[in-house]
């Protein structure tokens, strides 16, 4: 994923990951909050770290510990306000940190100029997009996360427009993802996008069955084992060969 244009500040990232509801309460609502991270930063500087990973922070129903986002463009209340969260990169950005959004941009609007104000406005102070991929395929991401993958692809292309650097995450899921067709089309596609920094491409776990049974409800993919990393490595490989195909006709094209 090297690319001599991009800065080489994410090689040498030390991370500090943040789960927001955990970590500092300013209010006393037993929440943490975006105040109490910008409180604490000069302590994550302090311990050698020189990156911000926030986790999914915005708009959800919370019955997935906030990942189940509802919106993208505005995050959850209880962690403050749209303001708070571009402070909080700011501030960060003016103690030497890099600031880093954890997303599918599933809620992504392009044709909505609205949306599209408040995304710029948060791209201005983010260094980096982790993205998750669910499934390239349309009609199979529907399948699996009952939702449409359009806005998730569009949003990519986005951030690529907008030159934020991304850090693409794939999981591979037997007989769902696990599929060689499947993983090049992954891979064309995001050796298309030039600001492509790095790819994880992570073996699918069963840990969530234990909580779906205490919410009681079923889990989607209960009868699917667990993918081995053996499986993750053989599927990177072919993903970097459709990327790496999709790469070449990209530096050919901007000759």
């Amino acid at each position: 994923m090297n690319n001599t244009n991009e800065p080489k500040w994410l090689d040498n990232a030390v991370f500090y990951e943040i789960y927001p509801q955990s970590f500092k309460d300013t209010n006393g609502d037993g929440i943490g909050d975006f105040q109490g991270i910008i409180e604490k930063l000069d302590y994550i500087r302090e311990l050698g770290c020189n990156a911000l990973w926030i986790n999914p922070c915005f708009l959800s129903p919370f019955g997935d510990a906030g990942y189940d986002v509802a919106d993208y463009c505005r995050v959850a209340p209880r962690y403050g306000t749209n303001e708070d969260l571009k402070q909080l990169f700011e501030e960060a950005h003016k103690k030497g940190i890099h600031t880093c959004l954890d997303t599918s941009g599933v809620t992504f609007r392009p044709d909505n100029p609205e949306n599209l104000k408040k995304v710029d406005k948060l791209l201005e102070v983010t260094d980096l997009v982790m993205l998750d991929i669910k499934h390239i395929n349309p009609q199979e991401h529907l399948k699996l996360c009952k939702q449409p993958n359009d806005n998730i692809l569009a949003f990519a292309k986005y951030l690529d427009k907008k030159g934020i650097q991304m850090w693409i995450r794939h999981v591979v899921v037997p007989h769902i993802t696990l599929n060689k067709e499947y993983l090049y089309e992954l891979g064309l596609f995001i050796g298309k996008l030039k600001m492509v920094k790095a790819l994880d491409i992570l073996p699918y776990h069963d840990m969530a069955k234990p909580k779906y049974e205490k919410l009681g409800m079923d889990y989607p993919l209960k009868d699917i084992e667990p993918a081995t990393k053996e499986m993750a490595v053989a599927a990177r490989k072919i993903v970097l060969q459709g990327f790496k195909e999709s790469r070449i006709k990209l530096l050919q094209e901007n000759k």
